[in-house]
């Protein structure tokens, strides 16, 4: 099996879990079931879908910046961040199912339409004809029986596990890659841009989870900005995760 084949393999088998991560963060039959879907498998998940689809565009020599591929991998994100909100929700509301649901729609339409002379059609239509009736309809069946300190609790050790993935990445970014790239000249990754792209992955997931925890746990905007600024910091996020569970 070639190289190409198997990371072919990898992005369908990781596209296919994000589907099951959205839809079960929608359609959960309970709460725990929309969280264990959104947040574990969801983040396992879309680190697949990000890493792999960026191998294969260095395989055939395409670019990330090419529409088809940008609009797509920032649709997939957009569907799991709605997903993690929606999961962590103790109960499905139609706006942020809807947005999950067209985000994993409109990844689909991208994907699909890449050939096409007006693929922008397909990348809005799939999304606009499915999603909605599918958001109400999860939003009537879905459940209220778990506690809100249950919920808290798995989003914030979802939180702090993303936090330290974060801090190790830009410590790698900063801490062994630059220096040996300019200080001794050897360039680890090849200039293909690994180290850069994997950081910009788990900063870009990091993010969605604050923003998801702060929903949950009533943070102001000034702990969220700190909280980002953190994450520009060799040890911030490290730092920051400590002092969210301690407080």
């Amino acid at each position: 099996m070639t190289a190409w084949a198997v990371l072919r393999f990898c992005k369908f088998v990781s596209v296919a879990l994000l589907t099951a991560a959205v839809l079960g963060g929608v359609f959960g039959g309970t709460p725990e079931a929309r969280r264990r879907a959104s947040l574990q498998l969801g983040t396992l998940s879309i680190i697949g879908v990000l890493m792999f689809g960026y191998a294969l565009t260095k395989k055939v020599g395409a670019s990330i910046g090419d529409p088809w591929i940008s609009r797509s991998l920032f649709a997939g994100l957009v569907g799991y961040g709605a997903a993690c909100w929606t999961g962590t929700a103790p109960r499905v509301r139609p706006i942020s199912a809807a947005i999950a649901l067209a985000g994993l729609l409109g990844a689909f339409g991208w994907m699909s339409a890449r050939n096409l002379e007006h693929a922008w059609i397909l990348g809005l239509l799939l999304p606009a004809t499915f999603a909605t009736p599918a958001a109400i309809l999860a939003a009537r069946r879905s459940s209220v029986d778990a506690s809100d300190t249950e919920a808290s609790d798995d989003t914030v050790r979802w939180f702090s596990w993303l936090a330290r993935a974060e801090g190790v990445s830009l410590l790698m970014l900063f801490g062994v890659y630059m220096p040996l790239k300019h200080g001794a000249g050897i360039i680890l990754d090849g200039g293909q841009g690994w180290f850069g792209w994997a950081h910009g992955v788990f900063q870009l997931i990091f993010v969605v989870s604050l923003v998801v925890t702060a929903r949950i746990r009533g943070w102001s905007a000034t702990r969220q900005l700190v909280g980002f600024l953190a994450s520009l910091i060799p040890f911030g996020t490290f730092w920051f995760e400590r002092r969210i569970r301690n407080s």
